[in-house]
């Protein structure tokens, strides 16, 4: 236990979370269905900020409200919960009940000797989140048990030290948590400023006082007057790809890249996490896609939300949710092609999904009948190369800001750990 935190200055009381708490428990691992109207049920993704968001909570029905709070899954005011599966280590202090939570929730109850808000902070700390990353170390899924949990050690100081480190780190978080709050608002607003300049640039061109005409897509409007507007049937090869046997060893740890979903976290591809070897190539759907393609994901749960598009620049292999896309006659460019999908998402997820389908897909139909307005591939160069600066500019202000809120997110944590450790003598505060 020592190990965890180190040599201690001030004689607190050292124990295990089953000693500190009189009650550690988990929510309903039964999802009733939601409905609009009724009584909150709330998961991880509810967890903000130390707290509850109650606002997008799901609602289920008085009926099975009352069942699940009989099978012990309703916090009381002063829980501390904690989750324990996913995106373990998120917390929140249960400010008021009249709610449920799911099973990938902890409910914590402190014994009358410790506060709930000072267990919520000891949970936040830096030895409590090395004792869990220890419990699920090396697992492919992270998740943490109730039998680990109550194994966890922590410590407690008396009442009145309670009391001055909480509000200590109620006041010093709380002007953290504001810093760190306007500068991720200063990030939506730099992507969205980023999401319109992409979408102004690859529809209406860069000349503001360029003639217009009507597309003839509602959903598009007006373009400059001399683009051409045409199918990307009649401009692109679209292609496909497929998995070869993985019981095959034969197949696999080859020299060419395979590429999936996974991969495509940036607008240019020269490597994946999976390869394959020409047999494998040979003997399956899949087949060498030659550089300069645009790649594109069509069928993903990311789907949902947007459309991961990239540039191989070099010879890559697609797996069965892939599409690569080369373009005719050098008409479309593909850098503009990739600014185009990426200034419309939400326009073309809407117009592309395939509907009925049990994971997010597009349906190629839709996507080739989709009308795109070009400009000459000069002027689509002259776009290309000014969004490229244009939003290295913005990126760079967005990574600053970033990389603040991770120095932020830093001092906010290690302040906690020295305050709930004794590292910090803050006895004087007031409640």
């Amino acid at each position: 236990m020592e190990s965890w935190f180190g040599e201690l200055s001030k004689p607190w009381k050292k124990a295990r979370f089953k000693h500190l708490c009189k009650l550690i428990t988990d929510g309903s691992h039964h999802s009733p269905p939601s409905q609009e109207e009724g009584k909150p049920y709330i998961t991880v993704r509810d967890l903000k900020n130390g707290g509850i968001d109650f606002n997008a909570a799901a609602k289920i029905s008085d009926e099975d409200f009352k069942k699940l709070i009989q099978s012990g899954c309703a916090p009381q005011k002063g829980d501390v919960l904690f989750s324990k599966d996913g995106s373990i280590g998120k917390v929140a202090l249960v400010e008021s009940s009249n709610f449920v939570v799911l099973s990938s929730l902890a409910i914590l109850r402190p014994k009358a000797s410790l506060k709930g808000t000072f267990l919520k902070y000891l949970v936040e700390s830096s030895p409590i989140a090395g004792q869990i990353e220890s419990f699920y170390a090396g697992a492919a899924l992270k998740r943490i048990t109730l039998d680990q949990i109550v194994e966890i050690w922590g410590l407690q100081p008396n009442e009145e030290e309670q009391t001055s480190i909480v509000s200590f780190l109620d006041r010093e978080t709380a002007r953290i948590d504001a810093l760190i709050e306007k500068k991720q608002r200063l990030i939506e607003l730099l992507q969205e400023k980023r999401q319109a300049i992409i979408t102004r640039a690859v529809t209406k061109g860069l000349d503001p006082n360029v003639s217009m005409k009507d597309s003839g897509v509602e959903w598009l409007g007006e373009v400059p007057e001399h683009w051409e507007v045409k199918k990307i049937k009649f401009t692109a090869i679209f292609s496909g790809g497929g998995t070869p046997d993985k019981e095959n060893l034969d197949y696999w740890d080859g020299q060419i890249p395979w590429v999936s979903p996974k991969d495509m976290k940036k607008e240019q591809i020269e490597d994946s996490e999976d390869h394959i070897t020409t047999l494998g190539l040979a003997e399956s759907a899949t087949s060498l896609i030659e550089p300069g393609a645009v790649l594109m994901v069509v069928r993903s749960g990311i789907l949902r939300h947007s459309i991961p598009i990239a540039i191989n620049i070099t010879q890559v292999a697609l797996n069965q949710d892939m599409k690569a896309i080369r373009f005719l006659s050098g008409k479309v460019l593909p850098k503009f092609f990739l600014r185009w999908i990426q200034g419309q998402v939400k326009q073309l997820l809407f117009l592309w999904r395939k509907q009925g389908a049990t994971v997010e897909s597009i349906e190629q139909e839709y996507f080739l009948n989709t009308k795109i307005a070009l400009p000459s591939p000069f002027e689509q160069q002259e776009v290309v190369t000014h969004l490229d600066r244009e939003l290295e500019r913005i990126d760079g202000i967005i990574s600053k800001s970033q990389s603040s809120i991770d120095l932020l997110q830093e001092r906010r944590s290690a302040l906690i750990t020295a305050a709930v450790t004794g590292q910090i003598d803050v006895r004087g505060e007031v409640a």
